[in-house]
């Protein structure tokens, strides 16, 4: 049995999913346990520890409490080295961010120990700043690096990285909840949700995250705009809550736009999530796009971002334009406009939609996928 640790700052609500099916890969010669602390310092959702130490619907979660030490943006993990040092653990797979100055020194007392080491980061290098430098040289710390998409790869092979060392993982949400939902959101079911909302049978365009800075959602509110005195009225639903709500709803109302945006707030029930996401006819993401990319597309609505991606998440290339979705340039509403008008014109087979926006969640970004990429690597590891 190939004993593994999985090293997490702590562990985000949607990653329950992937780590419960690590956890019955005992069958296949692996034993995964997480070592994490269990308090964020962001509002992204948590797993409580009770929720970690039972899970009687998809099996429990071998866990190793750490403590978290921060300072600024340096993280250093309390109990990460004794871990480390204990000689139960044959693999090690480390958060690959270089601000966690606990993982530099495990990562070399791993190597030291001649323990199969491996980085799972989006690990993106922009340019040759010395922040650059660093992250090149904490990138070959490890034997391996687990990717979230193929742009990091191509940007890492380009500095002369060797592309066997790298494989892209991807990334997931719950997908077989999703996939259970899905099934049973009938056109009845979303043409009620939406007259729950607006009082017109437009196009809706939807924005689900969090109302942040680096979503630039200011141009959500610009394009509904544009979109309204081109005479293609559309509706704009915003389900998240954050720092920018107060300006959105001020440009709103300085738009006349009042009838015709609804902010939902904030909601972590995909019961109630499912059919907001489902009736829309795009998801506008004018920022850094991210798993809100893949929540849309899991529940068949395409996805348009910027195309720069330098500036970008990894999940952008979950998107193949024309298909499930398309990139504006970056920076420029004229484009996001004639983007998103095109699309609402030109695409009218909705039912094709959802199944193009489906397939890549089925063959891609779903934690089977996720599993089988570890499996395959892990225990080929020496």
């Amino acid at each position: 049995m190939k004993r593994i640790l999985i090293v997490y700052q702590n562990i985000q609500h949607y990653r329950i999913p992937v780590f419960s099916l690590l956890m019955r890969e005992q069958n296949h010669g692996l034993s995964y346990t997480i070592a994490a602390d269990i308090q964020g310092r962001d509002d992204i959702k948590t797993v409580c520890e009770t929720l970690l130490c039972e899970r009687p619907t998809k099996g429990k979660i071998t866990f190793l409490r750490l403590k978290n030490h921060w300072q600024g943006n340096f993280l250093w993990q309390g109990g990460l080295l004794k871990a480390v040092l204990s000689k139960k653990y044959d693999v090690f797979i480390f958060l690959g961010d270089a601000h966690y100055a606990s993982t530099w020194v495990a990562a070399i007392v791993t190597r030291l120990l001649r323990k199969k080491t491996y980085f799972w980061a989006h690990a993106f290098i922009r340019g040759m700043s010395i922040q650059d430098l660093l992250k090149m040289a904490f990138f070959r710390l490890p034997h391996g690096l687990l990717l979230y998409g193929e742009r990091a790869k191509e940007n890492l092979t380009r500095l002369g990285f060797n592309p066997s060392r790298m494989k892209v993982i991807y990334n997931s949400l719950d997908y077989d909840m999703q996939v259970a939902i899905r099934a049973g959101l009938t056109p009845a079911r979303l043409q009620k949700t939406k007259e729950s909302l607006f009082k017109n049978d437009y196009p809706v365009l939807l924005f689900i995250g969090r109302l942040t800075p680096q979503k630039k959602l200011g141009a959500v509110v610009e394009l509904a705009k544009k979109l309204h005195n081109a005479s293609i009225p559309c509706n704009v639903l915003f389900v998240g809550d954050g720092s920018e709500r107060r300006s959105l709803e001020d440009s709103v109302r300085q738009h006349g736009l009042e009838d015709f945006v609804y902010f939902y707030g904030a909601c972590h029930n995909e019961e109630a999530l499912a059919p907001l996401i489902a009736m829309s006819d795009l998801c506008i993401s004018p920022g850094e796009v991210g798993l809100t990319a893949i929540h849309s597309l899991a529940y068949g609505t395409p996805v348009i971002t910027h195309d720069s991606y330098i500036h970008q998440m990894p999940e952008y290339e979950a998107i193949t334009p024309g298909v499930n979705g398309a990139y504006y340039k970056y920076g420029d509403l004229d484009s996001l406009f004639e983007v998103t008008k095109s699309w609402l014109q030109s695409r009218t087979n909705r039912d094709a939609i959802r199944k193009n926006c489906f397939d890549i969640i089925d063959t891609k970004y779903n934690p089977y996928n996720q599993v089988l990429i570890l499996r395959e690597e892990l225990r080929n590891a020496s």
